[in-house]
């Protein structure tokens, strides 16, 4: 539920949009989510919306970079909660793996982004 909160309140990114409701089935709850009822393009869900960059310009990489940056908390934050309440060892052992991976590749993706944009 946490983390449907969190996926809910990422604003609009360069062009990437986090979709309420993306992370629809992830409570344990039954899916109330009707994909119908929203305007989207024909044959575009929501998992698509969110992968639109925008078009391929000078600040496509900046856009890349800033929705995978949040991806990844948005992976982390998924580890944690599954080190803290998860009953399998197999789980808590990925979750550590996860943890490890995703967090390099967002002090990879943070040293690129200064070094490139200077922010």
């Amino acid at each position: 539920m946490a983390l449907k909160r969190l996926v809910s309140s990422w604003l609009l990114i360069g062009g990437m949009v986090a979709v309420p409701g993306t992370l629809a089935g992830c409570s344990g709850m039954p899916d109330h989510h009707d994909t119908a009822s929203h305007s989207m393009p024909a044959g575009q869900t929501d998992h698509s919306a969110m992968m639109d960059l925008g078009p391929q310009d000078e600040a496509f990489d900046l856009r890349f970079i800033d929705g995978m940056i949040l991806h990844h908390q948005g992976a982390i934050a998924m580890a944690e909660s599954a080190l803290q309440n998860s009953q399998r060892d197999e789980v808590k052992q990925l979750a550590q793996e996860i943890l490890a991976a995703q967090q390099r590749e967002i002090d990879q993706m943070q040293q690129w982004r200064q070094a490139w944009y200077g922010e």
